[in-house]
């Protein structure tokens, strides 16, 4: 199978220190700003004090690979930005996937592109 994302922003989250990627997609809500994001969720630390501070869907996917997620925020909520918390986020949907097939599957069935995701600095990603 050849991977249909960008291969260096595949790289970076399968073998580089990115731990999540994203793509802004535009929102039907007034006032909201919409993204996808796909984290790796093997690489968070489970055991150490600041897995307290994980938000829920991480820690909903302990025990997978990655996890494939489409949220908004609210423009007011990004503008005032101290920081997002679990109950800033609306999360529309939300799958836990093991490996690039089964995100493949997921994303398919969102209609989202696979190679329109890019490292999260270049997103503008909130979390």
């Amino acid at each position: 199978m050849s991977s249909r994302f960008v291969k260096s922003v595949w790289n970076g989250i399968e073998h580089g220190t990115y731990a999540n990627i994203a793509q802004e997609i535009g929102s039907n809500h007034s006032g909201y700003r919409r993204w996808v994001s796909i984290y790796a969720i093997y690489k968070f630390d489970f055991e150490s004090q600041e897995s307290v501070h994980y938000y829920d869907f991480v820690k909903k996917s302990k025990g997978y690979d990655y996890c494939v997620l489409e949220f908004e925020i609210s423009q007011v909520v990004l503008e005032n930005d101290d920081g997002i918390e679990d109950d800033d986020i609306v999360l529309l949907q939300f799958e836990p996937a093991n490996n690039e097939l089964e995100i493949y599957e997921v994303l398919d069935g969102w209609d989202i592109k696979p190679e329109s995701f890019v490292p999260e600095w270049k997103c503008d990603f909130p979390l």
